[in-house]
């Protein structure tokens, strides 16, 4: 992703991408919660909340990553509360799905992008890096 305020230094590189379809223990979805974004008035600033969400892999299918979205059962990594999950939406699209496990030992490796939500199978799924690449290269 290149904005057009950040240097390229701050962009993540295209070998972040994963080259193969990966099986995490568990998966990390990042973004912005469509709610969250708030306008200053003053400045006129965007003031985006950053979300971060992990939990276990699930098994989607071949060429999608999914990971275990459960409303409740779920608990804050600062507090170790339990809280319940906040809906998704505005953060598929354009989210990445991370590999958990490399992510806990500081490396990034993006596995997929996020895309949908199903509240009712408590999970959430998106379209492997794989498919990303390959749609990369047609362009």
């Amino acid at each position: 992703m290149h904005v057009d305020e950040f240097c390229l230094e701050r962009c993540l590189p295209s070998s972040c991408l994963s080259l193969v379809d990966a099986t995490p223990r568990a998966v990390t979805i990042v973004g912005f919660l469509a709610r969250a974004f708030r306008r200053d008035a003053a400045s006129g600033v965007l003031s985006p909340a950053p979300r971060v969400y992990t939990n276990s892999r699930y098994d989607y299918g071949r060429g999608y990553v999914g990971l275990r979205y459960p409303k409740s059962r779920n608990r804050n990594t600062d507090t170790g509360n339990k809280v319940m999950a906040a809906r998704p939406s505005g953060m598929s699209g354009g989210g990445p799905m991370l590999d958990g496990d490399k992510l806990a030992e500081g490396k990034i490796s993006i596995i997929g992008v996020f895309t949908d939500y199903r509240q009712g199978r408590g999970m959430a799924f998106g379209e492997s890096s794989t498919k990303v690449l390959l749609l990369l290269e047609k362009m």
